[in-house]
């Protein structure tokens, strides 16, 4: 079973939750060939891929098969622009969203203390924003250990998504636009109003907020506050950057509201929500000055290389960007509080439709497979791959083509073998210990017959009568079974209960236990049929086969003897006078035979 997120090609249509239930050893392939039957998204218009601390943590591509994916792994499915609708060639972007300052910090990373009013609040580390102290003291304390991981860098927000657009229209603005409706599915965002910046402050990874050390190993951090408000102000008045507070209060509380489609063609911010005062975006406004996000050229793992001039694009108008050699962006909303415009973001969890089961449902709890799902999955249509396309006789000509597995006529003994054995390029085994839960009674299989011959009022079902166990892995196991021995006329009763055959021990088994991760075969027989024995076992006397069994037995020793007779003659000239003799062979012939037509227990035989 695997679930996964579909994003539409529309960013404002809400993603969908899928519930996809696949073999074990599927592929990419058969993932997208499912959903095209699901959702009708063909699955060369399917990008398939793994999310992982919110970023792209890997593309599948054809041929990847789908085993190594856990039941928690976030997989996401985004339906791209097909170039053939477009009649034009069609760029697609991954993206990721990132915040240009590090989320406030609570703690002080030398002693501790969680700062819980406004006065208390801590001064972070200009030059990578992630630690804050309570004063000098606690961050000299703490430096010998900061200062080797002390490295600024962006903080991933919210979750990334692929999306594609016409090259003729890969403007600015709607590069914003799709930017921005994609985001709204993984988190909220607000604007506050606008005020006037009381001070100056460069961007965190400008030199002017490096920090010095002295030779005597003292730090010499010239932006640490000084707790006397007068000398403070003092020092912002001469235009010195003293030390960063936390951008946002912990305590501050903000309201988000949802994004609204903008008007195509129209860059519409986001809307203010319920706070008084907040400022919206004028319509029509599409500088890069306005927006509430960079749009950046980043690597495969969404990040920037310091050492390396990010691009970073800028509004032209109605003239297309030049996106032919770009496949990695990310949007870095501006979250510094110190600048003229900013905005408050936050991740949530993406906010779906369910395809099946509700919103409250999760599939991930149901951790065992039912035999009914099991069925369902063998006899469903399959599209053949083009390698096993069908020829047709009619047009000479291969066609795509779906196979289909159904029942025409159902046995009075069915018996199902459960694939417990998985083997994956060639070399790779495993062994499946799934729980797999099968009825004890009442198995019913007319949804998976296709004769016309089942009546609809009287479907066929099926009890059970035996099970195979298997334990163990692939190098080594043990069998074990479970049966009953049911009346020849009604499958529900027994004249034996049920036993437990392990080895030579055979005990009485409670029915209740019979369904156990381990079955690996299941035999069913058809309640309502006469069950007739075909050739029924009798009771002979082993002494009316002896005959048969004394000849060949005969006949075998005497080769035998044959054989050690001529070499013990070849050896014996070489032995001592004393060395013992071979027995006469008629004697032992003699005594095989007798051997043979002795007298034994009765035995059941099958002809």
């Amino acid at each position: 079973m695997f679930v996964v997120h579909l994003f539409y090609r529309d960013p404002y249509k809400s993603p969908v939750r899928l519930v996809l239930r696949l073999c074990f050893d599927a592929r990419v392939e058969d993932m997208k060939d499912e959903i095209y039957r699901k959702t009708g998204i063909l699955p060369k218009n399917q990008r398939v891929l793994e999310v992982y601390n919110r970023k792209i943590y890997k593309f599948y591509t054809k041929g990847d098969s789908l085993t190594d994916i856990n039941p928690k792994d976030q997989i996401f499915v985004f339906e791209i622009l097909d170039k053939e609708v477009a009649k034009e060639p069609v760029a697609e972007v991954a993206v990721v969203q990132r915040v240009l300052m590090p989320f406030p910090v609570t703690v002080c990373s030398s002693c501790g203390k969680e700062c819980v009013a406004e006065q208390e609040k801590l001064k972070r580390c200009t030059r990578c924003f992630r630690v804050g102290y309570c004063n000098q003291t606690c961050q000299k304390n703490h430096w010998e250990q900061h200062k080797a991981s002390c490295k600024f860098c962006l903080d991933l927000v919210g979750q990334p998504f692929v999306l594609s657009v016409p090259e003729s229209q890969a403007t600015f603005s709607q590069l914003c636009n799709l930017m921005e409706a994609y985001s709204r599915h993984s988190v909220n965002v607000f604007q506050p109003p606008v005020e006037s910046a009381k001070h100056t402050f460069s961007a965190p990874h400008s030199s002017t907020l490096s920090t010095s050390i002295s030779s005597a190993g003292d730090v010499q951090d010239n932006r640490m506050c000084d707790e006397d408000n007068a000398t403070e102000k003092s020092r912002h008045d001469s235009g010195e950057v003293i030390m960063d507070e936390n951008s946002t209060d912990s305590t501050e509380k903000w309201s988000v509201s949802s994004l609204s489609p903008p008007t195509p063609g129209v860059t519409q911010p986001l809307p203010v929500g319920t706070a008084q005062g907040g400022h919206r975006m004028e319509d029509g406004t599409n500088s890069s000055e306005m927006c509430m996000f960079n749009i950046v050229t980043v690597n495969p793992y969404g990040e920037t290389h310091m050492s390396k001039t990010a691009q970073v694009f800028e509004d032209k108008g109605d003239e297309p960007l030049d996106l032919s050699t770009v496949y990695h962006l990310a949007m870095d909303w501006k979250n510094d509080r110190k600048q003229g415009s900013y905005v408050l973001v936050e991740s949530k969890d993406i906010e779906y439709t369910a395809n099946e089961g509700g919103p409250n449902y999760d599939p991930l709890e149901e951790d065992n497979i039912t035999l009914d799902q099991c069925l369902q999955l063998f006899t469903e249509p399959e599209v053949l791959s083009p390698q096993e396309a069908w020829y047709c006789p009619s047009c000479k000509e291969h066609r795509q083509a779906t196979k289909e597995l159904s029942l025409w006529r159902l046995p009075v003994v069915l018996i199902i073998q459960l694939k417990r054995f998985s083997f994956t390029r060639l070399i790779f085994r495993d062994k499946i210990d799934k729980m797999v839960e099968f009825p004890v009674s009442g198995l019913d299989v007319s949804k998976y017959c296709c004769s016309p011959l089942i009546q609809e009022d009287k479907p066929p079902l099926y009890d059970l009568f035996a099970v195979i166990n298997h334990h163990g892995g692939m190098l080594g196991g043990h069998y074990t079974a479970f049966a009953r021995c049911t009346d020849l006329s009604d499958t529900m009763a027994s004249e034996v209960g049920w036993r437990l055959f392990d080895d030579s021990r055979v005990v009485p088994f409670p029915e209740n236990r019979v369904v156990i991760p381990s079955a690996y075969m299941l035999f069913y027989r058809r309640r309502g049929v006469d069950f007739h024995v075909h050739n029924a076992p009798r009771t002979c006397n082993m002494t009316e086969v002896a005959p048969l069994t004394s000849k060949k037995l005969q006949k075998d020793t005497e080769n035998l003897l044959d054989r050690e007779y001529s070499a013990q003659q070849a050896v014996d000239s070489n032995m001592c006078d004393n060395a013992p003799s071979v027995p006469p062979r008629d004697d032992l012939v003699s005594i095989m035979s007798n051997l043979a037509y002795s007298p034994t227990c009765d035995i059941d035989t099958v002809d």
